[in-house]
C-alpha cells in the first residue's frame, strides 16, 4: 500500500471525498456554511482504502519478530495516516498498564471493571497518542510549528512531543487554565499564549494564526488526525485480548473505528453516571 494510496479524506456532512495529499481540517464546501450559532459542517475523517477482507501487514498476528520498540513503532502503522514509523517521536506512547478490578469501595462488583492508567505516557496524559500523529504528519508535510487551543493537557502534551520531535509548539490557553498544566508547557519549551477569554475565543483566534503564518493546527474536533491517534488505544487492546476484550468510553468514537478495523459486527455497552 502507497503513501499516496493509503487513505483519503470524507466528509461526514456531504460525503464527498478529497485526496491526503493536500493538507485539510474542514470540507472546502461544506465549511462555507459554518458560523457561530450551529454545529460545525464539514467534520472530516480518514477513509482507509483497503477492503474489509484484507489485513494489513502491521495489523498481522504473524509479524516477524522484532524488539518491543520496533514492534511499538511499526504495529498499525498501515492503518495510521503517515507514510512511516520513522516520523514518529522515539517515545514510548501506547500499551499502559491496564488495571482489573473485582471490587469498588469494598464492595464487589457484578461485572469485571477494567481501568487503563494513561498517566503513563510521556507526558502523563491519553492525549499523546493523538499528539504523535499530529507531530508526525506535521514532520512528514514539512511543518515546523503546530499551534493548538487548550485548557490543559492538549497543549501540555503536543509541547512535550514537538520537544521530542524539534518542533515548536504555540499553545493557547483561556484565563482559567490549571497553573500546574501550564507550567508543564512552559516546561517543555512551548510558547505559551494566555487570552483573555474562553477556549473558544482561543480556539478561533489558534485557526486564525494556523492561516496566516502557515502553522499546522493540532486542534480537536478541527483536525481530522487526531482520533486517528486516538483509536491506538484500542488497536493495542485487540492485539493483545484476541479474544476477549474490555474497554472504556475514553474517546468512543476512535474505538468504534479501530473496531471496524477488526470486525463486522460490534456491540458496546456503555455505562454512563
Amino acid at each position: 500500500m502507497t503513501s499516496t494510496s493509503k487513505f483519503q479524506y470524507q466528509c461526514a456532512t456531504c460525503g464527498k471525498t478529497w485526496q491526503q495529499n493536500q493538507v485539510l481540517y474542514l470540507c472546502p464546501n461544506c465549511s462555507k456554511e459554518n458560523n457561530n450559532n450551529t454545529p460545525p459542517k464539514g467534520v472530516l475523517k480518514a477513509v482507509y482504502n483497503y477492503q474489509p477482507n484484507e489485513v494489513p501487514d502491521s495489523c498481522s498476528l504473524s509479524m516477524p519478530m522484532m524488539k518491543f520498540e520496533e514492534l511499538q513503532m511499526n504495529q498499525f502503522i498501515d492503518l495510521l495516516p503517515i507514510k512511516s514509523s520513522e516520523s514518529l517521536p522515539k517515545l514510548k506512547i501506547g500499551n499502559t498498564p491496564l488495571y482489573k478490578y473485582n471490587q469498588l469501595d469494598g464492595d464487589k462488583l457484578p461485572f469485571e471493571l477494567y481501568l487503563k492508567d494513561d498517566s503513563q505516557n510521556p507526558t502523563y496524559s491519553f492525549k499523546d497518542r493523538a499528539s504523535s500523529i499530529v507531530s508526525a504528519y506535521a514532520k512528514e508535510k514539512g511543518f515546523d510549528t503546530i499551534v493548538a487551543a487548550s485548557t490543559g493537557n492538549a497543549g501540555s502534551s503536543l509541547a512535550g512531543i514537538c520537544a521530542a520531535q524539534g518542533q515548536k509548539a504555540i499553545i493557547l490557553v483561556p484565563e482559567t487554565a490549571p497553573l500546574a498544566k501550564l507550567t508543564q508547557i512552559i516546561m517543555y519549551g512551548a510558547t505559551l499564549i494566555p487570552i483573555k477569554g474562553t477556549y473558544d475565543d482561543a480556539f478561533d483566534l489558534s485557526v486564525k494564526a494556523s492561516e496566516e503564518f502557515g502553522w499546522y493546527n493540532r486542534n480537536t474536533a478541527y483536525n481530522p488526525l487526531t482520533i486517528e491517534g486516538k483509536k491506538r488505544l484500542l488497536l493495542n487492546y485487540l492485539s493483545n485480548w484476541i479474544t476477549k476484550y474490555q474497554t472504556e468510553y475514553l474517546s468512543l468514537l476512535a474505538m468504534v473505528l479501530s473496531f471496524r478495523v477488526f470486525t463486522k459486527a460490534l456491540k458496546i455497552c456503555l455505562i454512563w453516571e
